[in-house]
């Protein structure tokens, strides 16, 4: 059975079986980006075993329809990946066919370079979570008894990567109430307020007549804007 991080898709009528990585990994980060992810593909009397490659820019085009991948292993080993096929729209995304043993050799690998050869450009891209990504992979694709600790500790990070976004949502929710509730009691404070001055205005009318208009009005005003004051700055 694979592990949760692979997405297996199977065609009955072709006997096609495609298994992936669910996410891809962004092995580089910016206003230039680079994401992977690996593609396992059985068909009767054929398999393909690929990684695939994408990037994202919005003012440059890598040229990665005539690219190769040179795979550094541990700075003393390298294969090279050509590419079988690519698009090229927003984002251009090439795939590069590979071996299992070329997988398990970056699997087994304590650090992963890829120098990125595109038509027009070439980046070194230095990230050592290519491996454990790959790990997963190899898991999931070819042998459940593989890695497990590396599964494992995936689960572990994933779970708690969850248990921290539910409680800032939970923060967000419990500052979105509590200003809530401050915009309601400013709200019942500014009634309360009114009625206290609408009531004061009447008794001095009732007592005094006209005579005092002014001075109760602002009086109320004065009440009101204490009132209002105290409930805004407390």
């Amino acid at each position: 059975m694979a592990n949760k991080f692979v997405s297996i898709e199977y065609d009955d009528w072709t006997k096609k079986r495609k298994t992936e990585m669910k996410k891809s990994l962004c092995i580089l980060n910016g206003h230039r980006s680079f994401f992977l992810n690996f593609t396992y593909i059985t068909i009767p009397d054929e398999t393909y075993l690929g990684l695939e490659l994408g990037f994202f820019a919005v003012d440059f085009k890598f040229g990665l329809n005539k690219s190769t991948i040179q795979v550094i292993i541990n700075d003393s080993e390298s294969f090279d990946l050509a590419v079988l096929t690519s698009t090229n729209t927003l984002e251009e995304v090439a795939a590069y066919s590979m071996t299992q043993e070329e997988l398990k050799k970056i699997c087994e690998a304590k650090t992963i370079s890829l120098v990125i050869k595109g038509e027009g450009a070439e980046k070194q891209v230095d990230n050592n979570e290519i491996i454990r990504y790959a790990q997963v992979f190899y898991n999931g694709a070819f042998d459940e008894k593989a890695y497990i600790e590396e599964v494992e500790a995936e689960e572990a990070k994933e779970a708690e990567v969850k248990a921290m976004e539910e409680a800032k949502e939970a923060e967000v929710k419990a500052m979105k109430e509590a200003e809530e509730k401050r915009i309601n009691k400013i709200i019942l404070t500014l009634f309360l307020a009114f009625t206290l001055v609408t009531i004061v205005f009447i008794i001095l009318q009732i007592i005094f007549g006209g005579a005092y208009f002014v001075g109760s009005a602002l009086s109320g005003t004065v009440a009101f804007i204490f009132l209002m004051a105290l409930t805004l700055f407390r």
